[in-house]
């Protein structure tokens, strides 16, 4: 809130100081016409002592007056324009702030999403990690318990074949035996 306030404060600051400006600009061409009302007053005091000069010259006091009126008549609109267009420039650059804050806060809440999903995504990797581990742990184990079944098996098949054995000295023992008979 006190970043729009600041922002409030800064175009009515620059809106004032415009205005200002162009107030201020009027004054001094306000002054400069009275300067130059006054010389003209001179001028004219000067002029009455020559006056077949200036009516030698074709050119009446109203005549300059006139042309120095418009003349600061011109002026005065060219920095009214001026003042407009610099108004105009203003707003345009204020609403191009306007437009990059929104861009900025858009960003930033798409970066406050990523970096949300990048924690769910890490703690779903540790979660992982950590089944995994307990998966490996269990693969350990299971091979464990296939050598010993394995070797259990040797035992079996040792036994096996040393009952075989048995059984065929028993056979032969058997037909021995049934042959003497």
């Amino acid at each position: 809130m006190d970043g729009k306030k600041k922002k409030n404060r800064k175009k009515k600051g620059s809106q004032s100081k415009i205005t200002e400006d162009a107030t201020a600009s009027a004054e001094a061409v306000n002054v400069q016409e009275q300067n130059h009302s006054s010389a003209t007053e001179q001028n004219h005091h000067a002029q009455n002592s020559g006056t077949a000069d200036v009516q030698s010259a074709g050119v009446s006091e109203s005549d300059i007056e006139l042309e120095k009126h418009k003349n600061y008549e011109e002026k005065y609109v060219k920095l009214q324009e001026e003042i407009g267009q610099l108004t105009d420039e203003k707003n345009s650059w204020l609403q191009k702030q306007v437009n990059l804050e929104e861009k900025i806060k858009v960003l930033q809440n798409d970066v406050d999403c990523c970096s949300q999903k990048e924690a769910s995504l890490e703690a779903k990797l540790n979660d992982l990690q950590i089944g995994n581990d307990s998966v490996i742990q269990k693969e350990v184990i299971l091979e464990d318990r296939v050598r010993d079944i394995e070797g259990i098996k040797n035992i079996w098949v040792l036994k096996e074949t040393s009952i075989r054995e048995v059984i065929a000295r028993l056979e032969e023992a058997n037909i021995s035996l049934q042959k003497k008979v």
